[in-house]
């Protein structure tokens, strides 16, 4: 079908057929319903998807509120867009830039149709944008411009100058370091250490439920041992380094070696040491199995081990567990390490908004200059 209304139609009636041939109908076919009602300007429609996915005790996820969220902005509805996203708020869903950019657009087309701001819902989106999107894209900066001159703030600087000691040059206010509370911290940590013993059946053949319950078990040792020695291990670190992401820098060209270069993970810690830092390096044990290890890197790694500047993490786990958390655990001031943008399914199983603050203001992306193999 072409045209829109036909499209919801034909949608509906093949969700209507699935369902009577006894098909599996979970939260991406819902959700997919949502989105050809927005499409087609049809809210009511789409509510009534949602409410039907709420009966059935669906997993409700961002991308089943936002088209709806943002159709009500389109359509000017501003107290209907702010239902929703109280509803996202009141399920845990937080916001991405695309819904609160919709939100403060909409609430500067509503001042500009002479509304009064004072009376009109929704004060809070400009504030609520930077809460949450701490280096907010330039796609958001139309809306903020618009908002502003809604407001009779016609003088809209975007962009200043920032001093060392975080004085803006166009306002002369201090602006503030972000970073994660305490309490966020420890419930940062406690989701990080919530994703280890998940074990995934299809990385793990035909293991029988038995075996992967041990193998999960095997796992939290694991952990736990080396949550012991993070603690022992004396000052504590303030610079982790993902060994991995280092290691394989810049070998993804045809004929690379297959295994980590261990004189690139060197040159960034040293990088590090001589910078002040009490640095680690995290590894998955593979790297460091005898097939795998070149000559040169022995007196690397037996300096690094002297030195306790190596963790390696043992076979069957995940490393990026262990360098997250002792990079999180690190605390104000600590550095991570890594040109990883960190977008993987797990890191999307942790609080999306205390780990993109904690992100913004600990991850250290490294370039290796000039740096050439031999």
């Amino acid at each position: 079908p072409t045209d829109s209304g036909a499209k919801r139609a034909f949608a509906f009636e093949l969700f209507d057929d699935m369902r009577a041939a006894g098909m599996e109908l979970g939260e991406a076919t819902f959700t997919m319903l949502v989105r050809v009602c927005a499409v087609d300007d049809a809210p009511a429609e789409a509510e009534g998807v949602l409410a039907k996915m709420k009966a059935r005790n669906l997993k409700l996820k961002l991308r089943t509120f936002s088209p709806l969220l943002r159709l009500r902005c389109r359509r000017g509805e501003l107290a209907e867009a702010l239902a929703v996203a109280a509803e996202c708020r009141d399920k845990g869903i937080e916001l991405s830039e695309a819904e609160h950019v919709a939100l403060v657009d909409c609430r500067a087309g509503r001042l500009e149709a002479g509304g009064d701001a004072a009376s009109l819902p929704g004060a809070s989106v400009l504030d609520d944008l930077a809460a949450d999107c701490h280096a907010p894209s330039r796609a958001a900066w139309p809306a903020c411009r618009r908002y502003c001159a809604a407001l009779g703030l016609t003088a809209c600087a975007e962009d200043s100058a920032v001093a060392g000691d975080g004085a803006c040059a166009v306002t002369g206010a201090t602006l503030r370091s972000l970073d994660l509370s305490e309490a966020e911290r420890k419930l940062l940590l406690e989701q990080i250490e919530g994703l280890v013993p998940a074990v995934d059946a299809k990385f793990e053949g035909q293991s029988s439920a038995q075996e992967l319950e041990r193998l999960a078990g095997r796992r939290m040792a694991q952990w736990r041992t080396f949550k012991a020695w993070l603690a022992k291990a004396g000052a504590p670190y303030d610079c982790i380094i993902d060994g991995a992401n280092v290691g394989y820098h810049g070998a993804n060209y045809a004929g690379a070696p297959d295994a980590v270069d261990f004189r690139q993970v060197d040159a960034v810690l040293r990088k590090c040491i001589d910078g002040g830092r009490r640095a680690l390096v995290v590894l998955h044990a593979r790297h460091l199995q005898d097939d795998r290890l070149p000559a040169s890197a022995r007196p690397l790694l037996h300096a690094w081990r002297r030195s306790k500047s190596l963790y390696s993490c043992a076979l069957r786990n995940n490393d990026d567990w262990y360098w997250l958390y002792a990079a999180v655990a690190a605390g104000p001031g600590s550095l991570l390490v890594s040109n990883d943008e960190m977008r993987d399914h797990h890191f999307g199983m942790l609080s999306a908004r205390a780990f993109l603050v904690w992100k913004e203001r600990h991850l250290a992306k490294f370039e290796l200059g000039g740096w050439r193999r031999d």
